[in-house]
Formats: structure tokens, C-alpha cells, sequence
């Protein structure tokens, strides 16, 4: 196989690949013990102009969730974290919020690690 079909099967594949979805309607981020600081977190979809409320500071050791119901299922969103004195950044992956039953409970959790300039900020099992 020469180089420019290995160049064409990449693109082709990369362009296959999708956020994950999962059907939950809280996203929470988990502070554990040993990150250098307090944060707090808001969910954004992104194709719509939806954005949940910030969730307030909250510290090391903690886990704060938001309700993201009023995301359109379907909807791609992201997490965005915001430490505390620190660099604002986007947690990895986005997701696809798919339909979830209204007597269903379920929630996704993010573990943000690192230090105020260099946050990191991962969906556990990711």
C-alpha cells in the first residue's frame, strides 16, 4: 500500500469517528484529593445556544453535578472548567446526550486533575 492511500484510509476513518453518547441527565466533575485547586464547572451544547448555570466553587475532595435535561437529546455538548485563580479549559470528550426516561437517574463524572495553569479535566473510564 503506498503512502498516499494509507493518507486516504486515515482521513477517511478520522472523519468516522464521533463523540461518545450516553443517556444521563446530571454531569457531574470530581475534585480529588491532591489537586492544587478549587473549580467550578459549566455543560454548553454545542450546536444550540444551551448552557447550564455555573455550579458555584466548589473544593478539593468534592463532586459537584448539574442537571443537563434542557440539552435537546441528540445534542453534542462539552464541559468546561473553570479553576479557581487558573487556566479555563474544555474537558475531554465532548459527548452526544442521548434520551434519557424521566424515572431514570444517571450521570456522567469527569475527574479534573493537575494544577491551576495546567489543568487537566478527563471523563472517568475515558
Amino acid at each position: 500500500m503506498n503512502k498516499k492511500a494509507i493518507i486516504s484510509i486515515l482521513a477517511v476513518a478520522s472523519s468516522l469517528i464521533a463523540a461518545p453518547s450516553f443517556a444521563e441527565n446530571k454531569v457531574c466533575v470530581h475534585l480529588p484529593v491532591g489537586v492544587g485547586y478549587a473549580a467550578s464547572f459549566e455543560v454548553e451544547a454545542l450546536n444550540s445556544d444551551v448552557k447550564t448555570q455555573e455550579s458555584g466553587r466548589f473544593a478539593v475532595g468534592e463532586t459537584r453535578c448539574l442537571d443537563v435535561s434542557k440539552i435537546a437529546d441528540h445534542s453534542e455538548y462539552k464541559v468546561i472548567l473553570h479553576p479557581f485563580w487558573g487556566k479555563t479549559i474544555d474537558c475531554t470528550p465532548h459527548l452526544i446526550k442521548e434520551h434519557t426516561p424521566t424515572d431514570v437517574q444517571s450521570h456522567i463524572t469527569f475527574k479534573a486533575t493537575g494544577t491551576t495553569l495546567a489543568p487537566r479535566c478527563k471523563m472517568y473510564g475515558a
